[in-house]
């Protein structure tokens, strides 16, 4: 898959609900030495998905819409939304699972 071509699914708030649920197994996972958020990613099913929206952030076009300012091109191109849901069941479960260990 280029992520030239990629383009997210459309997606409702159940969609993103259920992304944060994933991020948040992801999380427990990296809260555990030895085993990979990565890992979890692919076994639950987003992990081309992430794959793709990395390479996206860290493409020729963000960075010169970074260099340029132009913020309303980094919000274009990047995947927020996939990233965000994610990111949040990631740091829902390291912060409230870190603690016990």
């Amino acid at each position: 898959m280029d992520s030239k071509g990629f383009k997210p699914p459309k997606r409702g708030l159940f969609d993103y609900a259920m992304i944060s649920a994933r991020g948040f197994c992801m999380g427990c996972a990296d809260v555990v030495p030895g085993v990979s958020g990565g890992t979890m990613a692919f076994i639950l099913g987003i992990y081309e998905e992430l794959i793709e929206s990395i390479k996206i952030l860290a493409s020729k076009q963000m960075l010169s819409a970074l260099i340029s300012f132009d913020i309303k091109k980094v919000l274009r191109i990047a995947p927020w939304q996939f990233l965000g849901s994610l990111l949040f069941g990631i740091g829902v479960a390291v912060l409230s699972l870190a603690k016990f260990l």
